[in-house]
């Protein structure tokens, strides 16, 4: 990710878009990184999730972050669980605010419908739902819980003509983009019944902008966190104070650690040998893969000399 122009950062930081701070990195787990929340020292830590948000600094370099979107938060496991039961001991929110959103209830099966959508953890959507109606939007953006409702209202009604055996287009009013509409003309009741329904989700996606979720860190790793975009919908009204904010760095001011590394290089696992994986003593620094034209002679044959 390139970084920032130095004009842009101070212009963030003047108006308070960007956040300066020493850069803190776990050392149980290079993924995780810290900088103090510029709201106050009761306030948790901005959570810098993998080497992707950490864009090439290292610990103790001075950076710059930007908080990212309220969807990209990490969970508070303990207090979420919390709101949920209805018994959180906090009244109010991080900035002061008085909570005023109750905790929700787990919907009743009979409430509930089965729509398999790709991309959705919970494959549950809300009867009540299914019955509202989403106002067409000209720039194709949508929110999540729209293209949700959305993409449930166009399964539906895909079961329904395969039901009836009708080769009907599936029309859809909240998408009335002559370009969408293309697409899904196209999809005849022949062809929807050979393609998994992920298929058009994630066509639905690509065409409208759709953040798609993900739970799994810069190294491929299963993160330990969850973030409120892999919530179900109902729960996304969480109050902010059983949230972390999470951030990515967009510039490093100073960098206080030395570049250069002692470590060990290793055989890829998947025995490829165009790359080699250097794994430093320093278990806060960024495992690298080494390409084979820089890797010294012979290393493959005798990799532990």
């Amino acid at each position: 990710m390139p970084y920032m122009s130095l004009e842009a950062v101070t212009r963030g930081l003047a108006n308070g878009d960007l956040v300066k701070g020493s850069l803190r990195v776990n050392q149980r787990n290079y993924e995780e990184s810290y900088v103090d929340n510029p709201d106050g020292d009761d306030q948790l830590d901005l959570l810098i999730l993998g080497v992707h948000d950490r864009n090439r600094a290292l610990h103790g370099d001075v950076v710059v972050v930007r908080v990212k979107e309220r969807m990209n938060w990490v969970i508070r496991e303990n207090l979420y669980q919390a709101w949920r039961a209805g018994h959180l001991n906090v009244s109010r929110e991080d900035n002061g605010q008085p909570i005023t959103i109750p905790p929700v209830a787990a919907p009743k099966p009979d409430d509930l419908i089965e729509v398999p959508i790709g991309g959705l953890t919970d494959q549950h959507i809300r009867k009540a739902n299914l019955s509202l109606t989403i106002p067409p939007n000209k720039d194709k953006k949508y929110s999540r819980q729209a293209m949700v409702i959305i993409g449930a209202q166009l399964e539906l009604a895909r079961r329904e003509c395969m039901m009836k055996q009708t080769s009907e287009p599936i029309i859809h009013p909240s998408l009335p983009s002559p370009e969408i509409q293309k697409v899904i003309d196209s999809l005849s009741i022949g062809r929807i019944g050979d393609l998994a329904t992920s298929a058009s989700t994630q066509l639905a996606r690509k065409i409208l902008n759709v953040p798609k979720r993900t739970q799994s860190t810069s190294t491929g790793k299963r993160s330990a966190y969850r973030t409120l975009s892999e919530m179900p919908d109902e729960d996304w009204g969480v109050p902010d104070v059983c949230l972390q904010k999470t951030a990515e760095v967009m510039y490093i001011m100073e960098m206080k650690n030395c570049r250069a590394a002692m470590g060990q290089l290793k055989v890829m696992t998947d025995g490829n040998r165009n790359w080699a994986l250097f794994s430093p003593t320093d278990s806060r620094m960024p495992r690298m893969m080494i390409p084979a034209d820089q890797l010294p002679s012979g290393f493959f044959e005798r990799p532990q000399v």
